[in-house]
């Protein structure tokens, strides 16, 4: 996102660590973000690297939506956004 962007209404779809979130925050008017799983937030609070993302949504510049993204995106009027950002997690398992 470049610097023309402070105007716009950002959607991150998958928050995860919060990190697109937080760019985005630091770049952009508003950011949606949109997570699946309520226990990844509770692990971002101890993530020192994420505090951003709770420094945003208390001021009001980051609304976080929990949800499964499907049904979640039915609801919001996309032609508000600007950008749209969907980096999906990466988990890997060994066994």
């Amino acid at each position: 996102m470049g610097e023309d962007t402070k105007n716009n209404n950002v959607l991150d779809i998958c928050t995860g660590l919060g990190y697109t979130a937080i760019e985005a925050y630091r770049k952009a008017a508003q950011v949606t973000t949109i997570e699946l799983d309520p226990n990844v937030i509770e692990i971002v609070k101890w993530n020192p690297y994420s505090q951003d993302l709770f420094n945003g949504i208390a001021e009001g510049e980051i609304q976080l939506i929990f949800g499964d993204v499907a049904k979640v995106i039915k609801t919001l009027e996309l032609d508000s956004f600007d950008i749209i950002i969907h980096e999906p997690p990466r988990l890997s398992f060994t066994g």
